[in-house]
């Protein structure tokens, strides 16, 4: 499935201008990765057509993923959306495997994020973080920034929508798997 580029017009109607290429991601610096991680869809858990459990089992004790939720607000006919779970890259301040707390201050990294950029090969990366699209602004006061961002038809908060719902046939048990290993973590530490 090929993603068309997003434009620059945008972006220069405030006033920055758009240099798009591979020194947007080289300079980056991992800025999306600081603050959220991309989100994973059943698929890439997936060996001969079914989830792998135990895989995701092993990944979430390995504490470098953890458990979102996004709040859903939609009725279907046999069941209430409400909190549905997911699996992304935990950051370096998880503490837990149900982690729904974005550090908005950038403090905190994905937990595959090193100075030379992701650690996951690119087959191992998130859905979320595949999508990304960097461009490299210039200000007008002649500042480099780069931002990332995903193409407009996808946006952020419907990927990790589109991401959520990929789960829910899986829900209850992405859940149990959830609690069965932070009950291992948990007897682990005492």
């Amino acid at each position: 499935m090929h993603l068309p580029v997003l434009q620059g017009e945008d972006l220069e109607r405030l006033g920055l201008k758009v240099l798009l290429g591979e020194k947007a991601c080289n300079k980056c610096k991992g800025e999306c990765c600081k603050g959220f991680p991309g989100d994973t869809v059943p698929k890439q858990w997936k060996v001969d057509g079914e989830i792998d459990w135990e895989k995701i089992k092993q990944a979430l004790i390995s504490k470098r993923w953890v458990v979102d939720c996004i709040y859903i607000d939609y009725q279907s006919e046999s069941e209430p959306y409400g909190n549905l779970p997911f699996i992304r890259p935990a950051h370096e301040s998880s503490k837990y495997v149900f982690d729904t707390d974005i550090p908005l201050n950038h403090k905190s990294a994905c937990t595959f994020l090193s100075d030379s950029g992701c650690t996951l090969p690119v087959s191992d990366r998130p859905a979320g973080c595949l999508l990304l699209i960097p461009y490299l602004v210039e200000s007008e006061g002649g500042q480099l920034d780069i931002l990332c961002g995903y193409p407009d038809e996808i946006g952020s908060a419907t990927f990790k929508t589109f991401a959520a719902k990929a789960w829910l046939p899986y829900r209850r048990e992405l859940l149990a798997m959830a609690d069965e290993v932070q009950a291992h973590i948990d007897r682990e530490k005492s």
